[in-house]
């Protein structure tokens, strides 16, 4: 299960959490799959892979859900770094 407590403290102090979700492919033949992200979900997902993107959302100001390709990719950091915009990078 992911905890999304962290978020809440991001949240309180202002910060915008952003998150591109390039979701797992389902291998449902695997049995490590089956092991993890194949067992019941606990937040409203049939599965845990159906859980990570309850979870991602619930953490994130600003959300997109992406497919694998490229494209689809590409346009979601457009859409991102748009919606930041002025952007600023610290370390």
């Amino acid at each position: 299960m992911f905890d999304t407590a962290f978020c809440s403290t991001f949240k309180s102090k202002g910060v915008t959490v952003a998150i591109i979700n390039t979701p797992y492919y389902p291998m449902t033949w695997d049995w490590g799959y089956n092991a993890t992200l194949g067992q019941p979900g606990s937040l409203g997902g049939a599965t845990r892979v159906d859980d990570i993107p309850i979870a991602l959302s619930a953490c994130a100001g600003k959300y997109f859900t992406v497919a694998s390709d490229v494209a689809s990719i590409q346009s979601a950091f457009t859409k991102l770094f748009v919606a930041a915009s002025p952007i600023r990078l610290t370390n």
